[in-house]
Formats: structure tokens, C-alpha cells, sequence
């Protein structure tokens, strides 16, 4: 069977966000939250390095780490295997970032060949063809539609992209406060006012 004349297209990042039971959706609100205010820092810390600067012999270990840091945002946000983005190890968030694509390259799925495009650590692309090695853009592995001889994206795989570890302490913070809130509202004072309460309560007589 044939697929020429037919078109594949995908995206690099999926949000599944809005395809998530409202349950699981007030989960990720808070991760989604965190990993945005951490994406947003990143853009901030890109926006103020310097396009052009003179180096000395002193400032030029100061620029290497600069500069790695602004490779580590550009990769993008990290994944749950670590490898094509970063440290962060924290809660879900509802996005997936593309990490792998297998093609296939003929008119026939019967003939024709196969090959693997990898995203690296850095956000690269590799196509790992045969023996062969081969640096590619991410501009290049969204064009893999098919169409005649082309490559067409057969499979797809995505790394799930997760919040910063400090999310899970802040989530959980938050719900212990809207939890005392709630408290406060329907018992009257919440925690405190219970330990006040039995504080109070007249102790057992002894028989």
C-alpha cells in the first residue's frame, strides 16, 4: 500500500491540557504555573546577556558559564528522561515535547526504508541513518510530511515535560492553606481553633 500524495503533520510541543478531565486539569494548574514562571525567568535571563562583548582574560570563565546557561534554555523546557532538557524532576504539567521520530522513506510500505531522527540534549536533531550520523534542525524533522519519495513520520515520540522539583512543596502549601481556609469557613478557626477546643473540654473524672 502506497502512501504517496498523502501529508503527515506534527507539533514539536502537545498540550494536552484541554483534553484532560477538569479533575486532572486543577492538578496541573499548579506545575503549569511553576514551569511557566521558570520558562519566563529564562526568556528574562536571555533577554539581558549581552549580543556582543569584548572578553578579557578574567571575564572569560564568567562568559563560558553564561553562556551554558543560555544553551540550557535554549534546549527548552526538561523532560521526564532528563535528556533533552534539563533537571526538573517535579510534577506533571499536561506538555510533551518531541523527542523522537521514525520515518520511512519509498512509495510502498512494502519497500523503501527506515530511519530515526533523535532530539539531543541540546535540542538538536540527529538522523540516524544506517552507519550513518547525520547533525539535523528541528525545521527539518517538522517537514517530514511525506509525499513521493519524501520521509513520512510514522512514529512519534514524546518526553513528557515536567515543573521544577520546588513545585510539588508549593502545590502542596497552597492546599494546606486553602484547606485551613475551608476549615476556618466551616468549623470556625480551622486547626488552631480545635486544638483551642479540646484545650478547653473538662478532663475525665476518675471513678
Amino acid at each position: 500500500m502506497g502512501h504517496a500524495g498523502c501529508g503527515v503533520t506534527f507539533p514539536s510541543d502537545l498540550d494536552v491540557f484541554d483534553f484532560c478531565t477538569p479533575e486532572l486539569r486543577k492538578e496541573l494548574e499548579g506545575p503549569r504555573a511553576a514551569l511557566k514562571d521558570w520558562e519566563d525567568e529564562q526568556i528574562e535571563l536571555k533577554k539581558k546577556a549581552p549580543k556582543h562583548q569584548k572578553l578579557d582574560n578574567g571575564s572569560k570563565a564568567a562568559a563560558g558559564a553564561a553562556d551554558a546557561e543560555m544553551a540550557d534554555a535554549a534546549a527548552g523546557p526538561s523532560t521526564s528522561g532528563g535528556g533533552s532538557g534539563g533537571p526538573h524532576q517535579g510534577p506533571f504539567t499536561g506538555r510533551y515535547q518531541l523527542s523522537a521520530v521514525l520515518t520511512h522513506k519509498g512509495r510502498s510500505a512494502d519497500s523503501g526504508h527506515y530511519v530515526a531522527w533523535v532530539r539531543q540534549a541540546d535540542g538538536t536533531w540527529v538522523l540516524f541513518d544506517d552507519d550513518k550520523i547525520i547533525p539535523k534542525t528541528q525545521e527539518d524533522v517538522l517537514a517530514l510530511s511525506g509525499g513521493g519519495d519524501w520521509h513520512m513520520a510514522y512514529l512519534l515520540l514524546y518526553s513528557a515535560v515536567r515543573a521544577p522539583a520546588a513545585a510539588p512543596e508549593a502545590a502542596g502549601a497552597a492546599a494546606a492553606a486553602a484547606a485551613d481556609a475551608s476549615g476556618a469557613a466551616a468549623g470556625g478557626g480551622g486547626p488552631e481553633a480545635a486544638e483551642e477546643k479540646a484545650a478547653e473540654a473538662p478532663a475525665p473524672m476518675e471513678s
